[in-house]
């Protein structure tokens, strides 16, 4: 029983590990406000879960700063691609609302499919520009890859984020914590999920060499 609160046993180890992810999290929302860095900020979250996750012990703080500035220009000219994206598919579910039927129908679901598929390649793209050095297109190109080669876990990943939001919508009290949680830990915890299944992903194509 001793062991268990050990300095090195498990209670106290998963008290770190929580420690880690809400300094993550702030670190990473704070940085995402200027809305131009939010793909750096992801990026570098990224690149900190994925020691995260192979046991390694890095220096959050660190190693997250680190992270962003190295990678500044790729992850913003990715992020870029993504926020236009969203924005052209955001107006057009708009557009649809005004259109009459079928093609309200049609353009309603069109942009919803986009929306998915697009939400599908962000789950792997900062992962890729952690670990790779290559071009904006090539990378988006082997993101889009993995989403659709993978499509389960990528379904999988995807209705992890879609959980809050629907916890979110059930009462006026649940959406106040929901954003208290997010805030807190919610971010950094539900993509440290999607970093152990995407780090395995890229491991496996690898062959095994992390």
């Amino acid at each position: 029983m001793k062991q268990v609160f050990r300095l090195d046993g498990p209670i106290f180890q998963m008290m770190n590990r929580i420690g880690d992810l809400v300094v993550l999290n702030l670190l990473c929302l704070f940085f995402c406000i200027p809305i131009i860095t939010m793909g750096a900020s992801f990026q570098a979250m990224d690149q900190v879960l994925i020691k995260l996750n192979r046991g390694e012990e890095p220096k959050i703080i660190r190693t997250f700063f680190n992270a962003f500035r190295n990678s500044f220009f790729q992850s913003t000219k990715v992020w870029l691609f993504f926020l236009i994206c969203g924005i052209v598919l955001a107006a057009d579910l708009l557009l649809s609302q005004s259109m009459k039927p079928p093609f309200q129908k049609i353009f309603f679901y069109l942009s919803g499919c986009g929306s998915i598929l697009l939400f599908g390649i962000w789950l792997y793209v900062f992962v890729l520009v952690a670990r790779f050095e290559n071009t904006m297109k090539q990378t988006i190109k082997n993101g889009l890859f993995l989403s659709i080669a993978h499509g389960p876990r990528t379904i999988g990943m995807i209705l992890c984020w879609m959980i809050p939001i629907v916890v979110a919508s059930m009462k006026p009290v649940l959406l106040l914590y929901t954003i208290l949680f997010m805030l807190l830990i919610g971010v950094a915890l539900l993509r440290s999920v999607n970093i152990r299944i995407i780090d395995k992903i890229i491991v496996d194509l690898e062959g095994g060499k992390q």
